[in-house]
């Protein structure tokens, strides 16, 4: 290359410079790679934001996105070690230039039918309220958005508190539960392998942790919004919160594939298991519609599963129950929605 040449040649300033060249060349190579794993989803939000015309009616916010990745784009230029900050940087002007978006379209949708101001904020405190509803907030109709937001963060701090709490009585039972392991170990050998019932003892907890395990990757495999996994005593339910069927329909929407591809995920957690797909509706309309819409649309899942999941159908059963199994009141809206659902059930077999 030049530097070899130049000192070949004697030039050592010659070479010195290329030299610094050539090293400059690669850091911009370097910073260049680095800025595009971590910034590209960014500015491609941001980009399509400003093509969209987004700054028109949501400015501030476009603005605020922008200020974010290019803060991001000044972390890496001082130290492109300070990977994880410009990251969460990134993140949060990706998120922001979503708001954004969502900002704009609301207002948009506002101004194309003359609505109020009043209207505007009304509309966008029913997300609010409704969760606020949900977590049992007392003024979750009638509070001030800022009240809800506070009572809300004060609730998921209380949730975190009793998770926190739950976390550390498990990992005391578990502790309890491998010394009384190692403690059966130890009177095995002493006895010579005589007490066969204290190995046995041994096998069932190791098969019971075996199913505390596979029970939390279970858990861990959805999120909030798509399913909730109960457990009552050795019966395992899926609820699939996340999963909705058009009005009067059992077909499964191209948007809810995901979900049920996470749903085989957990069949194969649970390799032994026999699952049993359950439709379940609110109580309007006659009895006899509802049982044949909950069969259905719990056929559909199964079809879903056998045929495009690969499930054996050898492991999968539907049933639709219709109205008969609420899990809240059919009084209200909100209660009518949480009964229309599907539940997937079984129970976890100890392994061999």
């Amino acid at each position: 290359n030049a530097t070899a040449v130049a000192l070949e040649r004697g030039d050592e300033a010659r070479a010195t410079s290329r030299m610094a060249e050539a090293t400059q060349a690669y850091r911009d190579v370097e910073l260049m790679a680095i800025e595009g794993r971590l910034l590209s989803r960014a500015r491609a939000e941001i980009a399509q934001a400003q093509a969209n015309r987004i700054d028109r009616h949501a400015p501030l916010t476009l603005a605020r996105a922008r200020d974010l990745l290019a803060e991001a784009e000044s972390v890496l230029a001082r130290d492109r070690r300070a990977v994880q900050r410009a990251a969460g940087l990134a993140a949060r002007a990706e998120a922001t230039a979503r708001q954004a978006d969502y900002l704009a379209t609301a207002v948009q949708a506002a101004r194309s039918r003359d609505a109020s101001i009043e209207e505007a904020l009304l509309a966008a405190t029913v997300p609010l309220r409704a969760v606020a509803r949900e977590a049992g907030v007392p003024e979750a109709e009638t509070g001030a958005p800022e009240a809800l937001g506070e009572a809300l963060q004060l609730h998921l701090r209380a949730l975190d508190a009793q998770l926190q709490q739950a976390d550390a009585a498990l990992t005391a039972a578990n502790q309890r539960i491998l010394a009384m392991d190692e403690e059966l170990r130890e009177l095995d050998q002493q006895l010579g392998g005589v007490a066969r019932e204290r190995s046995e003892l041994i096998m069932a907890l190791q098969a019971q942790e075996e199913i505390r395990a596979q029970f939390t990757r279970l858990e861990d495999l959805f999120a909030r919004e798509e399913a909730m996994v109960l457990r009552e005593g050795e019966r395992i339910i899926i609820r699939l919160v996340g999963l909705n069927f058009p009005t009067n329909a059992a077909t499964v929407r191209r948007e809810d594939r995901p979900l049920l591809a996470k749903l085989a995920e957990a069949a194969n957690i649970f390799p032994q298991a026999r699952f049993t797909i359950e439709g379940h509706t609110d109580s309007r309309g006659s009895a006899q519609l509802n049982l044949r819409l909950s069969q259905e649309r719990a056929d559909a899942v199964l079809e879903h599963l056998q045929q495009e999941q690969g499930i054996p159908a050898a492991r999968l059963r539907a049933i639709g129950l219709g109205p008969s199994r609420p899990i809240a009141s059919n009084d209200t809206s909100e209660g009518q929605a949480r009964n229309r659902r599907i539940d997937v059930t079984f129970v976890a077999a100890t392994p061999p």
